[in-house]
């Protein structure tokens, strides 16, 4: 979207990846019940994710980091509805002022740089270690897969992983919450909100973009 574990490494992901739809942004809504098709669908994504960064984590010691990135970059896209999460991080009523034209630069960079934020950790996670412990209805259609983490310090976390069917292509991760703690967007909303106060939306571009090019430099 990260330690799952208060390691730096789990929550590097975990947070990065869901500066996503924050859970305030579904408060006092009713959640609609789920089918058991649609909770088992979205229970296989997040076991298809544990999997995918399982094997990552494998295979790692022997990919360039060229190569980490662009595994990692395919992980990503494929089980995490982005141009949601992209949109939600801006705020709605933000996004649908910009052209189309601007909505989709923003969602290139915005998805360039959550990828280069997280190729190092991506790497390194352990996958096999994500314990699906329940599968619940959430409000705004969404539905909620609760697991149980264990990084290398052996202490569990809890990861709610909260997805949606509006991709168009199944179901995908729009948010996550570690430990029962409030979603991760509000503060990155805060820090979108300030930059776009002071530099407007190209200055927010040129932030994000020159952030990507600093990370997927170090990583070379």
């Amino acid at each position: 979207m990260l330690t799952l574990v208060r390691s730096s490494l789990t929550r590097s992901i975990l947070a990065g990846l869901a500066i996503a739809m924050a859970m305030s942004l579904t408060l006092g809504l009713e959640a609609r019940a789920a089918t058991d098709t649609e909770r088992s669908a979205a229970r296989a994504r997040v076991e298809s994710l544990g999997a995918d960064l399982a094997r990552l984590s494998e295979r790692a010691p022997t990919l360039s980091n060229e190569e980490a990135v662009k595994a990692g970059a395919e992980i990503v896209r494929e089980n995490f509805d982005l141009p949601a999460i992209a949109a939600a991080t801006v705020g709605h009523g933000v996004y649908e002022k910009w052209t189309p034209d601007q909505r989709e630069e923003y969602v290139d960079v915005f998805i360039r740089y959550t990828i280069a934020s997280q190729s190092d950790a991506l790497t390194m996670y352990e996958g096999d270690k994500l314990e699906i412990t329940g599968v619940e209805d959430a409000p705004s259609d969404l539905v909620m897969v609760r697991t149980r983490y264990e990084g290398d310090s052996g202490e569990p976390s809890s990861v709610d992983f909260m997805l949606s069917n509006d991709s168009g292509d199944g179901y995908k991760i729009v948010d996550l919450i570690v430990d029962g703690s409030v979603s991760q967007l509000k503060l990155r909303r805060a820090e979108f909100s300030s930059v776009l106060k002071s530099k407007g939306y190209e200055g927010l571009i040129e932030i994000l973009r020159d952030k990507a090019d600093q990370l997927m430099a170090r990583n070379d």
